[in-house]
């Protein structure tokens, strides 16, 4: 089978692994790798390194991931070892039959290892935390690498720290991350469906159900759905983009500043509408707000509303339903039923 038959055959994901253990052989076969240099330096090194690099954000998060694994792993010396005579060849690359046998042993190798960097860490060095958040509760969480996580109410989420590796498990509800810039450990977040991986910036994430939702204020990010037997659907979202990963990969939109600013506007314990229909501002006030809103009539449900609320003032939401929409609305316990007038 020839080498395009063959690469027809990967998924993305696949090829992009392989290019990178590609990679890693050939900066490993002119002596490049021996002090663990940082990305950047790397790539100033060769200037098809920093093409294939600048080209995705997922080039630079398979190779990191490579990287460090082979470090972790104490398996650099075993390539360096069959590399040692390929060095001293005048050209600037291994001949061609020298090249396809020590370059298939350091695929099979790295992509193993990758493999093997994938599974979560758990090592003596690894420090776990887990943090929740009650009904209208918010909370700072501040990481020992200089991030931040603000996670928002009925949020659940766990923390995966190492030399190697961070790591956060959004198990349910919606957090907004600030991270610290480190090319050597890159952020992921596991969100249901979503996974997220980043080198440093500013993100939202939250879980509906089997459905995660990313939002992006700042910088770049990698968002990942689940694996297909056609491949794993990726995209690259930027600030002023968003995401919706479910069952059917991942779609991207461009939606602006402004609109961020509404999505993001919890943070600051409020919630705003533009055009929104009553249902979901109804669903929103309940995420937050022990007494819950409930529409008696579907139909009043397509209602588009605008504003500015605080999140935990269901009762003034309330009030703007009975004078402002003209609805009829009636407390019984913790339950405010709005219906037709």
């Amino acid at each position: 089978m020839s080498n395009e038959a063959r690469s027809s055959d990967l998924s993305l994901a696949e090829r992009i692994d392989n290019d990178a253990a590609d990679w890693l052989a050939r900066l490993d076969s002119h002596g490049l790798l021996d002090d663990q240099p940082k990305l950047d330096q790397l790539a100033d090194s060769h200037d098809d390194f920093q093409s294939w690099l600048n080209e995705s954000l997922s080039h630079r998060t398979a190779f990191l991931r490579l990287q460090t694994a082979w470090a972790n792993a104490n398996r650099l010396s075993a390539l360096k070892t069959s590399n040692r005579d390929l060095r001293s060849q005048s050209s600037s690359w291994m001949k061609p039959v020298q090249a396809i046998s020590a370059l298939a042993a350091a695929i099979a190798i790295a992509i193993a290892l990758f493999l093997f960097a994938q599974q979560p860490a758990i090592t003596p060095e690894t420090v776990i935390y887990a943090y929740a958040t009650e009904t209208g509760q918010q909370r700072d969480v501040n990481l020992d690498d200089g991030s931040t996580i603000t996670m928002n109410t009925q949020s659940n989420l766990e923390v995966s720290f190492s030399d190697a590796n961070r790591r956060v498990s959004l198990e349910n509800g919606e957090a907004f991350f600030s991270v610290s810039r480190d090319e050597t450990r890159p952020f992921e977040v596991d969100a249901g469906r979503g996974q997220i991986t980043v080198l440093g910036t500013q993100f939202s994430v939250r879980r509906r159900g089997d459905v995660t939702e990313v939002t992006v204020l700042e910088g770049r990010v990698l968002v990942e759905g689940e694996p297909t037997p056609f491949g794993r659907p990726s995209s690259i979202l930027t600030a002023g983009m968003i995401a919706i990963v479910d069952d059917g990969g991942v779609v991207r939109e461009i939606v602006g500043d402004s609109a961020i600013d509404r999505l993001l506007s919890w943070r600051e314990g409020k919630l705003n509408f533009s055009g929104t229909p009553l249902s979901d501002a109804v669903a929103e006030f309940n995420r937050y707000n022990d007494t819950q809103l409930v529409l008696t009539d579907d139909s009043i449900g397509d209602i588009e509303i605008g504003g500015t609320f605080t999140a935990t003032n269901v009762l003034a939401f309330a009030r703007l339903a009975d004078t402002g929409l003209g609805l009829k609305t009636r407390t019984n316990g913790s339950v405010i039923e709005i219906s037709p007038n």
